[in-house]
């Protein structure tokens, strides 16, 4: 069973057809703080159905908005900077995968981490792109070597750990160091590629918030 290098998958990721130029835009600019709507505005124009992506999920229970939204501008008043690059993200990035039980799992992961972060009084924002993201390797492997990914489920799980040594054995890394590799690559702040690293086994570390809100909520 022929599995793929990190190399491969990285340039495998250029094929993956929903990743549009519009999130190929927007995902070099996620750590800076200097954007605001208007810019982001700007950039999701390039892309219509993006943008019905970007209302039907705001629309979701998932973010539970007390009303309806009707435009792209609502959107932007409604959730504001932060929440809306999230949705964003949620419907570009993750829209570029078909496993759609792996997809729901992620989008379970990132409501329960953005009400965790509330009441801890952290960025709900950076928590639900965390968690969303937290299982991109897994994400990744599944779509670009299905047969063995497949295989590795359906095997039974001794432990997290013993789940992550036997995709080491595989693959040569596991999907959460290969999640975080692309994090990097895309440029996502320091804090979330952690979250992706760290999530499945945190390590006793008070500084890591974020890694322990991912852990819960996963």
């Amino acid at each position: 069973m022929t599995t793929p290098t990190r190399s491969d998958i990285r340039s495998g990721l250029g094929r993956l057809s929903s990743l549009s130029p519009a999130v190929q835009e927007l995902l070099p600019r996620i750590g800076d703080d200097t954007s605001d709507v208007n810019e982001l505005g700007r950039i999701l124009s390039k892309d219509p159905l993006l943008v019905a992506r970007v209302l039907r999920l705001a629309n979701s229970p998932f973010y539970g908005l007390p009303k309806q939204v009707h435009s792209l501008q609502e959107a932007m008043v409604i959730l504001g900077f932060s929440n809306l690059r999230s949705v964003v993200l949620s419907a570009g990035v993750i829209a570029a995968f078909s496993d759609q039980v792996a997809i729901a799992r992620s989008l379970a992961t990132a409501a329960a981490a953005r009400s965790l972060a509330k009441s801890l009084k952290m960025n709900p924002g950076m928590a639900c792109t965390a968690g969303l993201l937290h299982n991109l390797g897994g994400l990744l492997l599944g779509h670009f070597a299905p047969e063995a990914w497949q295989a590795l489920d359906s095997q039974p799980m001794d432990s997290v750990e013993a789940r992550l040594q036997q995709e080491r054995a595989l693959f040569g890394f596991d999907h959460c160091e290969l999640g975080s590799d692309i994090a990097a690559d895309w440029r996502f702040p320091e804090d979330i590629r952690t979250a992706i690293r760290l999530h499945a086994n945190p390590p006793d570390n008070p500084g890591l918030k974020l890694v322990d809100v991912i852990h819960a909520a996963w």
